[in-house]
């Protein structure tokens, strides 16, 4: 009752230190009442890209391959940081070995993704099937260098690094800083 997520698209016309500023952008702000007001607890915008558009030719020279990463970097610092990157890497564990089932118990109903190219995905299951329906050859996937920021006792903010090795939809995946918001339902993180 306390936190809200908003997402929409931005769209900007307009330059900083002489460059172009990107858009459209899809943004993702978190909101927690605090003495009656609401006020933003964290912030991010996406650059919406056409996934058609993005994809490399067939004919582009394949990347070097990836050193595939034995396993997820432990987080440093604190006790709270530590609980939430474990779930976080739970759930990366279940995309890497296509478990539906795992996943769904990691995740929360009101699930929004906001992914790489700005796409907005919303509810559980369709979260769920975007990152399963893809053709994935996945050789590696952890997260790694987490930070947790509690932001009340059922909201924290979980920053990471994304490691990845392999393919999916015949695309090289990429590694990439993301951020999970977690919610606390019936004792666990979600």
């Amino acid at each position: 009752n306390d936190a809200i997520v908003l997402t929409g698209k931005v769209t900007v016309d307009g330059t900083c230190g002489g460059r172009k500023l990107p858009s459209p952008m899809m943004s993702a702000s978190l909101y927690v009442r605090s003495a009656e007001k609401w006020r933003s607890a964290y912030h991010n915008d996406v650059v919406i890209v056409d996934p058609a558009a993005a994809k490399k030719p067939a004919s582009a020279k394949a990347p070097p391959p990836k050193k595939a990463a034995s396993k997820p970097a432990e987080p440093k610092g604190d006790e709270f940081t530590a609980e939430l990157f474990a779930v976080e890497t739970k759930v990366w564990d279940a995309w890497k070995n296509k478990d539906r089932a795992a996943m769904e118990q990691l995740l929360a109903e009101d699930l929004t993704l906001v992914n790489s190219t700005g796409t907005v995905t919303v509810g559980k299951k369709d979260v769920v099937d975007a990152w399963m329906l893809p053709k994935c050859e996945i050789k590696s996937a952890a997260p790694s260098e987490g930070v947790a920021t509690k932001i009340s006792r059922v909201v924290g903010i979980l920053t990471f690094k994304g490691n990845s090795a392999g393919t999916c939809d015949g695309q090289p995946l990429e590694n990439f800083w993301g951020t999970s918001i977690f919610l606390k339902e019936a004792g666990e993180w979600k």
